[in-house]
């Protein structure tokens, strides 16, 4: 057997790697060929051969024939001795070397010349980068790929906002985290995708580097393993400190051959990881989420609230009757001792405007009341029920709305037809008699759609209407004629007169009628139209004259229960918000409304007049009561700023004539406020509270969400082309599977790991503590 050949580690194309000590920069390696064509690269582990013969001589492969550039591998570092052939020379790529050095037969050699295997194809030119030589040749369909995604990005995003329109907030949120989260995953694995390749590079960047140390050179297999073991932040920085610490990485040792800066391009991949770990949160913080509160009303909760007065109202209205009834006192109902008065609010029904008195907060409370409790303020002013202070502060949720049935005002007015006949300025005992035709009375009722009353429906009995031993300048026929109404020579400008026709009896409300007459001086009148004047003539200071004008309307009043819904916000401020519909009961107004609490028992659910009557005439008379206390107080029949407001002027000269829409709207404001508080104390009624819905809608912030997706765009495509190739023109390199195959030769690696003692079977952390500390090195 010849003598085996000793070939020099710095003209070798193989390597070898050493489980001990390394080997000293003298050290030979094995090297044979196997085959007729010619490996780019490979892992070569090689046992320690046995020391030579003391009288032999190691023998220097020198031969000119050896392409030293046509071999690259990956190799374990050590010193191998092999039987190689007596006269070395290149192989001839029809022949094949056997492992004795002898030539196959001619037939052998036939068949391999002929063989077709894809093995022995001629490899095709790489592609080259279109811009520079420096970097790889750019993966087009990953950069493709990742510009269709940011091209996509935001329409995809506007579906998703589109979907969280008028949602909840946990919905909205949902759909925009949903839409971010696929968007910015989708981009963020097509960044790392692009990436990928500058920590591969740098990675194997860092083994060629590492090989070319003339001390020690390599990395051990637990080193290389850990560094190329996946494509995340953890290996990247482990990479990157690895060039740090190696000294081979260091510029100074690898400038002759290799200057470029790795370390940065491992930084621009941890940027590029870190932009992707950060998308779905950048993503989600340029959608805007805004939320508005909306009514709903279909689902809805019973509450019980003091819409209505209890038994104890009614026996304390009962008491002051005599008070409001008596015809010269005039008494009024302090509203100090209940704070505020309610506001007046009106809301359209038909033709008609129909006036409320708002609810105030005290009625939402189980210890609350309204205005009608009718107590009067002790003189040491202790112990005030007073319903604007509650003791309590629970009650109905804010943020509701509430239905419940209340009392309401609706009027119609006529002026006096014919005046100069229906209106007497003055009689005999200086009495002012207006009359009422029956034909004006028929219109007020038929306007409202009500049944003329028979009481009204015969002649008028003058007996009755006129005082006793009054006479009247003229003849009046009585027949065409249905009420006559007197007013004393009192000097107050307006004055009133009202007829109940209906105390609440049959529970649907009360019915009035409401007489109003004007009596001004012209003196302050200028712009006054008056259907009748005094005849008597008053000397001014001034030296003028002037008369008494006279002007009248007659009205129909009606108290109804109506259905209205009032906002109880969270400031604490309730709001009557529209007319649902006019009865007595809280009942669905919508299709598909349902109850999401517990039905109330025990308390009234419809708003009945038949046992209201005292606090009707009480409250009745303390809104008239509290309109008559506005006149002028020394001068007869002087203007009043609520006078005035009856016509169409302003200002303290200002009236024009008595407006029949001004007189409606003046009366039920008054009504409203002095007149509907009264009719809600202590008494409980159902109502419905419907919760508000929080409604949420989500925006794209435009500029800065395309701003973001342009930078994705950039970093992904600078990332994609500008892949830098690997030194000394060693071919792309990656993590995958084809990388480790044109690596390692199956053979070479079989019989280190027979000398590492691993076996088929062995667990994976054993194969790993036996392997982990061979050393490899990259070898050209």
């Amino acid at each position: 057997m010849p003598n085996p050949v000793i070939r020099s580690s710095d003209a070798t194309d193989g390597a070898g790697f050493w489980q001990d000590d390394p080997p000293t920069p003298s050290s030979a390696i094995f090297s044979h060929h196997t085959s007729t064509y010619s490996r780019r690269s490979s892992i070569r582990p090689l046992p320690v051969p046995p020391a030579p013969a003391p009288n032999s001589t190691p023998e220097i492969d020198a031969s000119p024939g050896t392409d030293r550039s046509s071999v690259e591998s990956i190799a374990p570092v050590g010193i191998s001795a092999v039987a190689s052939p007596p006269d070395y020379r290149d192989p001839d790529p029809t022949e094949e070397i056997s492992h004795n050095g002898t030539q196959p037969n001619s037939s052998a050699s036939s068949a391999i010349e002929k063989d077709e295997s894809p093995f022995n194809q001629p490899i095709a030119s790489s592609p080259q980068n279109p811009f520079s030589s420096a970097y790889e040749a750019p993966n087009w369909a990953l950069i493709v790929l990742h510009v269709g995604l940011c091209l996509i990005a935001y329409p995809v995003l506007m579906i998703f906002v589109l979907i969280a329109k008028d949602r909840t907030i946990f919905w909205t949120r949902f759909a925009v985290s949903c839409g971010c989260g696929v968007v910015g995953f989708c981009l963020g694995l097509s960044l790392l995708g692009l990436a990928r390749a500058f920590l591969e590079a740098a990675t194997w960047a860092t083994l060629i580097h590492q090989s070319r140390l003339p001390e020690a050179p390599g990395l051990t297999l637990r080193e290389f393993a850990a560094a190329s073991q996946g494509t995340s932040a953890l290996v990247a920085a482990r990479v990157l400190l690895n060039r740090i610490m190696f000294q081979g990485t260091a510029r100074k040792q690898r400038k002759a051959y290799d200057s470029r800066p790795w370390s940065l391009y491992v930084v621009y991949f941890l940027l590029l990881v870190l932009l992707a770990a950060s998308l779905p949160f950048i993503l989600g913080r340029l959608v805007e989420i805004s939320t508005r509160i909306t009514n709903q009303h279909t689902d809805y909760r019973e509450v019980a609230l003091k819409g209505d007065l209890s038994a104890i109202d009614l026996t304390r209205a009962t008491e002051l009757l005599p008070v409001f009834e008596h015809p010269i006192l005039g008494w009024t109902l302090s509203h100090y001792e209940h704070g505020q008065p309610p506001q007046a609010f009106s809301y359209p029904w038909g033709t008609d405007m129909v006036y409320f008195a708002e609810t105030t907060p005290s009625q939402l409370l189980p210890d609350g009341s309204g205005f009608g409790v009718f107590v009067h303020t002790p003189k040491n002013h202790t112990n005030i029920d007073v319903p604007g202070t509650p003791t309590s502060s629970s009650g109905i949720d804010a943020g509701t709305t509430i239905r419940y049935p209340r009392w309401g005002a609706r009027m119609h007015c006529r002026k006096v037809p014919n005046a100069e006949r229906n209106l007497i300025p003055k009689s005999s005992l200086n009495v002012t008699y207006l009359f009422a035709p029956r034909e004006t009375m028929v219109d007020l009722f038929t306007s409202f759609s009500l049944q003329f009353p028979k009481i009204l429906d015969k002649p008028l009995n003058l007996t009755t209407a006129i005082k006793p031993n009054d006479t009247l300048p003229f003849e009046i026929d009585p027949n065409p004629l249905t009420l006559g109404v007197g007013f004393n020579d009192n000097g107050v400008s307006h004055s009133y007169y009202s007829s109940p026709l209906s105390m609440g009896e049959d529970g649907g409300g009360f019915v009035s009628l409401e007489f109003v007459l004007v009596r001004l001086n012209t003196e302050f009148t200028p712009e006054g139209k008056f259907p009748v004047l005094g005849n008597d003539i008053i000397s001014n200071a001034d030296g003028t004259e002037s008369r008494i004008g006279y002007d009248a309307a007659l009205c129909l009043e009606l108290f109804e229960p109506w259905i209205v819904e009032t906002y109880n916000s969270s400031t604490g401020i309730t709001t009557s918000t529209r007319i649902i519909n006019k009865a007595s009961t809280t009942t669905d107004s919508l299709s598909g409304e349902s109850n999401i609490g517990t039905t109330i028992s025990g308390v009234k659910r419809q708003l009945n007049s038949s046992a209201l009557w005292p606090a009707y005439v009480v409250a009745h008379q303390n809104s008239v009561n509290k309109l008559v206390k506005d006149n002028s107080r020394d001068a007869p029949y002087m203007p009043s700023p609520l006078v005035v407001s009856y016509s169409t002027g302003v200002g303290a000269n200002g009236f024009t004539e008595l407006a029949e829409r001004a007189f409606i709207q003046t009366r039920l404001q008054m009504d409203a406020t002095n007149l509907l508080p009264y009719l809600a104390g202590t008494g409980d009624i159902v109502g419905r509270s419907y919760p508000d819905s929080v409604l949420s809608t989500a925006r794209i912030l435009t500029v800065p969400m395309v701003v973001v997706l342009v930078l994705v765009l950039a970093f992904g495509v600078l990332a994609g082309i500008f892949v830098p190739k690997l030194p000394l023109g060693v071919p792309r390199r990656d993590f995958e599977l084809y990388s480790w195959v044109a690596a390692f030769h199956g053979d070479e690696v079989t019989t280190e790991m027979q000398r590492a003692g691993v076996e088929r079977n062995m667990e994976l952390r054993e194969i790993e503590k036996r392997l982990g500390n061979m050393k490899f090195r990259y070898v050209f």
